[in-house]
C-alpha cells in the first residue's frame, strides 16, 4: 500500500498527516497526531517526520488488519446502537415511538448480551420471547417489542451494516382474539 506523509499548517502549527488510498480505492487523509512548530530546525523536522512514518505505518497496518475483519465481526450491538441506530430513530421517529424502541432494543441486549452485531442468530430471538413471556410480558407486548427489534436489525441490514438480519421472517407471537359481537 503507498502512502505519502505530509506537513499541514493549522493553528500555528505544523501537524503531520498520511495519505492513502484505502482497499476500496478511496483516498483517505489521516492525522499522525505529531506536530512541530513553524519556526524549528531541520533536525527537529526530520525528527518529527521520522516519528510520523512510524506511526503511519503502525496505522495503516491496524486498518489492513481491520479491513480483513467484517464490519459486523466488529461492531458490537450496544456500540451500533449508540452511535448510529438511536441517532436514526431520533430524528425519523415521533417523539413517542423513540423510547418504545429504545427500551426494546435495551430488554434485548439485557436477556441476548451485547455481541457483535453479525454474531446474533433466529435463535436468540426466540431466547427473548421465552425469556420476556417468563417475565409475564403480554404477548402483545412481545410482539410491539420484536417488531422493534427486527427494525433496528433491519435498519443495519438496509445501511450494509450487516449482510444478512438474523431475524428476517421471524414470526411473531399472535394471539387469538375472540369473536367480535
Amino acid at each position: 500500500m503507498d502512502f505519502k506523509i505530509y506537513p499541514f499548517k493549522r493553528n500555528k502549527k505544523y501537524i503531520i498527516y498520511v495519505r492513502y488510498t484505502d482497499q476500496r480505492g478511496k483516498t483517505r487523509n489521516l492525522s499522525t497526531g505529531i506536530s512541530y512548530p513553524p519556526s524549528c530546525s531541520a533536525k527537529i523536522k526530520k525528527e518529527a517526520m521520522n516519528q510520523a512514518h512510524k506511526k503511519a505505518v503502525t496505522m495503516l497496518v491496524d486498518e489492513i488488519q481491520q479491513a480483513t475483519i467484517p464490519i459486523e465481526e466488529r461492531l458490537l450491538l450496544s456500540n451500533f446502537l449508540e452511535s448510529k441506530y438511536f441517532k436514526h430513530l431520533e430524528h425519523n421517529l415521533a417523539e413517542k415511538s423513540y423510547p418504545i424502541y429504545a427500551n426494546a432494543l435495551s430488554n434485548f441486549l439485557r436477556i441476548c448480551g451485547n455481541k457483535a452485531i453479525g454474531e446474533y442468530k433466529r435463535s436468540d430471538i426466540q431466547e427473548y420471547k421465552l425469556h420476556r413471556l417468563s417475565e409475564g410480558r403480554k404477548k402483545t407486548t412481545i410482539n410491539i417489542e420484536m417488531r422493534s427489534i427486527k427494525a433496528g436489525f433491519g435498519w443495519a441490514e438496509k445501511n450494509d451494516f450487516l449482510l444478512k438480519s438474523p431475524f428476517r421472517g421471524q414470526d411473531f407471537l399472535f394471539e387469538t382474539r375472540g369473536k367480535r359481537p
